[in-house]
C-alpha cells in the first residue's frame, strides 16, 4: 500500500475508532518524513467540547510535543476536509500541507447544517502558503459518513 493510502487509511480507522467511542467519524495523523508522529480522532461528544475536531485534538498534542520548524514541514491527514475552525488551527500552527479524503461539499450533502467553506478558501486569506490536496479516495470517507449520519442524523 502506497504511503498516501496508508495515512488515508489510518485516518479512517481514527474516524471507525471515533464512532465506536460514542462520537463522530473523523480522524487525524501528522506525517513528518514520511513518518506518522501524531494521531487523533474526533472526542465532541465523549469530552463535551464542541472543538473536540479531530483535527484540533491532533494540533493540540503537536503543538505541545513538536518544535516549530517540524510543523512546518509536516503533512495533516484528514479523514474529511478540516472546518474553518479547524482550518484557523493549521494555519496559526504553521502545519505546511493537507491531504483530506472526503470533502466539506460531499459531507454538506450527507449532513443538513454543515458549514461549508472548502479549506483553501480560507488559506487563501492568510500570508503563508498551504497546499492542499483532496478530495482523494471519496468514496471510502463519504461510506463511512453516509453509514454514521443515516443512524445517527
Amino acid at each position: 500500500m502506497e504511503s498516501l493510502d496508508l495515512f488515508l487509511e489510518t485516518t479512517l480507522q481514527l474516524a471507525k475508532s471515533a464512532v465506536a467511542k460514542g462520537n463522530h467519524p473523523f480522524g487525524a495523523v501528522l506525517v513528518h518524513e514520511g513518518q506518522i508522529v501524531a494521531t487523533a480522532e474526533n472526542t465532541v461528544v465523549t469530552d463535551c467540547d464542541f472543538t473536540g475536531h479531530a483535527e484540533m485534538n491532533l494540533i493540540r498534542i503537536a503543538f505541545k510535543e513538536l518544535p516549530r520548524e517540524k510543523l512546518e514541514s509536516s503533512i495533516l491527514y484528514s479523514s474529511t476536509e478540516p472546518c474553518a475552525m479547524c482550518s484557523g488551527a493549521i494555519y496559526w500552527a504553521g502545519i505546511g500541507s493537507v491531504i483530506f479524503g472526503c470533502s466539506n461539499k460531499t459531507l454538506s450533502a450527507i449532513v443538513s447544517g454543515s458549514l461549508e467553506i472548502p479549506c483553501p478558501e480560507i488559506f487563501r486569506h492568510g500570508k503563508k502558503a498551504i497546499k492542499v490536496v483532496g478530495p482523494l479516495n471519496e468514496s471510502r470517507s463519504k461510506k463511512i459518513h453516509e453509514e454514521f449520519w443515516s443512524r445517527n442524523g
